[in-house]
């Protein structure tokens, strides 16, 4: 079963190469992915090296933002943090939880990775519906239709609406259903963290090889090249 992120915490890195003083043509942006997940105990959000992977995942990030920085030709312009939230719960609850998740995480690249508290962008943290709709949808779950029909209606932004498809899917099938997605769907939507690195590199410039052209050589004229041809043939014996 895929899960996706319900408590998704996006971070973006920006760097570019410092370049020779060379044209701009002849520069290009090359943008990379990598995806990071740092997992949260339910209704937490304090990031805690010690839960889950979190110690190999936050080792990997800390070690990408030192290769950034021992690059002589690449300078740090930014990172973006932006966190999610499960929507098992309140709508105000989940976005302050979110909201906290990714104060947590700014707060953690600051300490603990010395980067700049300028060069970290917060960006609005949400509830994320859409990743939990995905996730129900390849679950596989015999339900699956029902709960998207359920938590399609209404607005996800509206408590009213909300609180309406969490009383549906906990009496769904008797409970079964809500049972299964607390212990299949939310627990793997709590986390996440996406890091976007964004460097400019320099095109090489072509390399034309000169080509030296040898004078040619005629060769010498002896004995050797000389054929003899034979006497016209006359017609008489």
């Amino acid at each position: 079963m895929k899960l996706f992120p319900l408590a998704l915490i996006v971070v973006i890195l920006s760097a570019a190469v410092l370049l020779p003083e060379r044209a701009m043509a002849e520069v290009v942006t090359i943008t990379e992915r990598a995806s990071y997940t740092i997992d949260f105990p339910i209704n937490l959000h304090k990031v805690d090296p010690a839960f889950s992977r979190n110690a190999q995942v936050l080792d990997s990030l800390r070690a990408a933002l030192d290769a950034v920085r021992a690059d002589s030709l690449v300078s740090l312009e930014g990172i973006s943090v932006e966190g999610y939230a499960s929507p098992d719960g309140r709508v105000s609850f989940n976005l302050a939880l979110a909201q906290r998740r990714t104060d947590a995480l700014a707060a953690w690249l600051v300490d603990e990775c010395g980067v700049p508290s300028a060069q970290v962008r917060r960006r609005q943290s949400a509830i994320a519906w859409a990743d939990f709709r995905t996730a129900v949808s390849e679950s596989g779950l015999p339900q699956a239709d029902r709960i998207l029909r359920i938590c399609s209606a209404g607005s996800d932004d509206s408590q009213a609406d909300v609180s309406r498809r969490m009383s549906r899917l906990k009496t769904l099938d008797g409970g079964r259903v809500w049972r299964t997605l607390a212990r299949d769907i939310f627990p793997g939507l709590r986390r996440s963290v996406s890091v976007l690195v964004t460097v400019r590199r320099e095109l090489p410039e072509p390399v034309v090889e000169e080509t030296i052209s040898e004078p040619s050589v005629e060769p010498e004229k002896t004995d050797e090249n000389i054929v003899e041809l034979p006497p016209p043939c006359t017609g008489r014996t």
